[in-house]
């Protein structure tokens, strides 16, 4: 077998070696501003190259302009590690949610669907569904809460978690007390003490003898005494009649 000369060899070393100082060299940009071999920015939206783009003037129409998008108004400054979003002439500037601009993982309470479907395995519709969720539900406390999200199974989870986080939203509110006056059979169901039976009884006896006074009133209700409704307090009240 013939042996490759080593001067070609060699080149090739060389502009491998080139190549990867050039890549480092623009990430270093990005981190620090004061270099002028340009800055990392990502781009989405309506653009015709979305994706992270060196730029070597640090405005967002550049930064526009180097991702095949519209002319935008205004040419404000780019600060390291930023995501411009373009909507028709319109341009907007958030944080970066690339890691390799940040080197953390897309926040699932602050990340729009523009910066939702730069996470490989994240497309428009499971990006809509997520927002739609956060809009319903309020925020993420745990990214592992993903799979609450319709059309997301454990295994997507698994997957995707390494690129996400939820940042800090402090704890989770407790739920609001469940109103016996106005709850159905299935949510009566759910409170401590409180099976398929007893929820059926208490909708029953609301039907046929009106509101409870208070949760003590409950006591009316067949099968439903003192232990069961101490267990309740703090769960349930007995909301008045509007």
């Amino acid at each position: 077998m013939a042996r490759e000369p080593v001067g070609r060899r060699s080149a090739l070393g060389l502009a491998a070696l080139i190549g990867l100082l050039g890549v480092l060299l623009a990430h270093r940009a990005a981190l620090d501003p004061r270099l002028p071999r340009g800055l990392l920015v990502e781009v989405a939206g309506d653009v015709a190259r979305p994706g992270t783009l060196l730029v070597h003037q640090a405005t967002v129409r550049a930064a526009v302009a180097a991702a095949g998008g519209p002319a935008v108004e205004g040419d404000a400054p780019l600060s390291r590690a930023s995501l411009v979003v373009v909507h028709g002439g319109h341009a907007e500037v958030h944080p970066a949610e690339d890691p390799w601009l940040l080197g953390a993982p897309v926040d699932l309470n602050r990340a729009d669907a523009a910066a939702l479907v730069t996470v490989p395995g994240v497309g428009p519709a499971t990006a809509s569904a997520i927002l739609d969720h956060r809009r319903r539900r309020g925020p993420f406390h745990a990214v592992r809460e993903l799979a609450w999200v319709r059309g997301i199974g454990p295994d997507t989870v698994t997957r995707l978690s390494p690129r996400l986080t939820v940042g800090d939203v402090g704890p989770r509110a407790p739920p609001a007390p469940l109103d016996v006056n106005r709850a159905s059979a299935a949510s009566l169901e759910r409170l401590p003490g409180i099976g398929p039976t007893r929820a059926a009884a208490i909708v029953a006896d609301r039907a046929e003898h009106g509101r409870f006074a208070d949760l003590d009133a409950l006591a009316r209700v067949r099968g439903i005494g003192l232990g069961t409704i101490a267990g309740l307090h703090g769960h349930a009240i007995a909301g008045r009649s509007r």
